[in-house]
């Protein structure tokens, strides 16, 4: 009787001992991921950049270029620098004429097919990181005031009703039904929400420099610390072209 009960006891003890560094590991990662989107929020407020092939002088405030500035005769050019979120190299084209033009951005390596061509979807180039590609956008400016109504209550149902399923899913500690949610496209128009609240000033003379601060971001990053995501941008991982 008294080696059951010792035998009990070393049992009781292991088990406890592993749920508590079980507990403790899980812990551990969870902090890992909350530091690791503190520090993307942290990174998405600012804009330096050092870009080649870049001529003129401009600014924008959201969707309002002012300026004459163009890059790249041939395709993209390279930046590099601090800009949507990553520190290091970066793809860019941009073209501004008074108020008019348009600009392409891309975040990190761009996917390529079989025959090693880009590939495209909605005629923007796919990022392999799925937080790159999220802040990488392409657009023509103004394009904002040709959003349809129809458009807009059809994005704002689907927020409504993912943000309902969230609540649900809290609640009752059941993902299932925010996991059978079709996925909605970030960027209908080839930019993400944040976009829309960026201020940023660019010149060049073959060599250009961009400098810029985002208004969302600051919040998304304050906001952060209690995890409210209000850009949905704490994601990490590869690109699944699959799901697109």
């Amino acid at each position: 009787m008294n080696y059951l009960l010792f035998v009990l006891k070393r049992i009781s003890s292991f088990s406890i001992s592993f749920l508590m560094y079980f507990t403790l590991f899980f812990g551990i990662l969870d902090c890992a991921s909350y530091l690791e989107n503190r520090k993307n929020d942290t990174k998405d407020i600012f804009t330096i950049g050092l870009e080649q092939e870049s001529y003129g002088f401009g600014f924008r405030i959201s969707f309002l270029p002012i300026g004459f500035f163009f890059q790249s005769r041939n395709d993209l050019a390279t930046g590099y620098g601090l800009r949507g979120g990553n520190f290091g190299k970066y793809s860019t084209n941009q073209l501004v004429f008074g108020f008019l033009g348009g600009e392409n951005f891309y975040n990190g390596e761009l996917v390529k097919d079989s025959n090693g061509k880009l590939i495209k979807v909605n005629e923007t180039y796919l990022v392999a990181n799925k937080r790159n590609n999220l802040k990488s956008h392409s657009l023509r400016y103004l394009h904002f005031y040709k959003d349809p109504p129809s458009q807009r209550r059809k994005r704002q149902r689907e927020k409504d009703l993912k943000n309902l399923a969230r609540e649900i899913s809290e609640q009752t500690g059941n993902s299932e039904l925010l996991e059978q949610l079709p996925q909605t496209n970030p960027k209908p128009y080839g930019y993400a929400n944040h976009y829309l609240y960026q201020v940023e000033i660019f010149l060049g003379i073959h060599y250009g420099l961009r400098f810029g601060f985002n208004i969302a971001e600051f919040l998304d990053g304050i906001l952060g610390f209690l995890n409210i995501d209000i850009l949905e941008d704490d994601i990490q991982g590869e690109l699944n072209i699959e799901e697109l």
